[in-house]
C-alpha cells in the first residue's frame, strides 16, 4: 500500500529530525569545524501527495511548511561547508610580485559570508521548524473527514 509506505517514511523522517535536534550541539560543532555531517534525506513532495487524499486539508499546508524549512536547512548547511572550503587569494602590491595564499573561504576579507557556526546554528533552528511542521503534518495525516 503506497499510502502506508509514505506514512511510514514521514514518521521515520520525523524521528530522524528529532534525533538531530536532541544532538544539536554535536551537529553545530561538526558543521562549525568543517567535519562531514550527513543530513537525513528530504522527503520528496510526491510522498506527501500520496497521503493528501486521506488527510485533513491542513496536511498539505504543513507539508509545504516542512519543505520550505528543510530547503533552508540544506542551504545553510551548504553555506557552513562553503566557509570551510580552501580558496586561493591573490594580492598584488605595487613594486612587488603577486602573492597567493590559501585560506578558508570564510576567512577571506569581505567574502560576505557569516561564520560556519552561525550558519550551523541557523540550520539547527530550521531543523526545529521542519520538525514542528512535520509533526503537524503527522497529526493531520489520515484524518480526512
Amino acid at each position: 500500500d503506497p499510502a502506508r509506505v509514505a506514512s511510514h517514511q514521514v514518521r521515520g523522517h520525523l524521528s530522524e529530525l528529532k534525533a538531530l535536534l536532541a544532538d544539536k550541539e554535536n551537529f553545530v560543532t561538526a558543521l562549525s569545524d568543517g567535519a562531514p555531517y550527513k543530513l537525513p534525506a528530504q522527503i520528496p513532495f510526491t510522498t506527501f501527495q500520496k497521503l493528501e487524499k486521506t488527510s485533513d486539508p491542513e496536511f498539505m499546508e504543513a507539508a509545504i511548511d516542512y519543505a520550505e524549512a528543510y530547503r533552508g536547512v540544506k542551504d545553510l548547511v551548504k553555506l557552513a561547508r562553503l566557509t570551510k572550503q580552501t580558496v586561493a587569494v591573490s594580492t598584488k602590491e605595487p613594486g612587488k610580485p603577486r602573492k597567493e595564499t590559501q585560506v578558508s573561504y570564510g576567512d577571506v576579507p569581505d567574502s560576505g559570508l557569516a561564520t560556519a557556526k552561525e550558519y550551523a546554528e541557523r540550520a539547527a533552528d530550521e531543523i526545529l521548524g521542519a520538525s514542528v511542521a512535520l509533526d503537524a503534518a503527522v497529526k493531520y495525516m489520515g484524518t480526512a473527514k
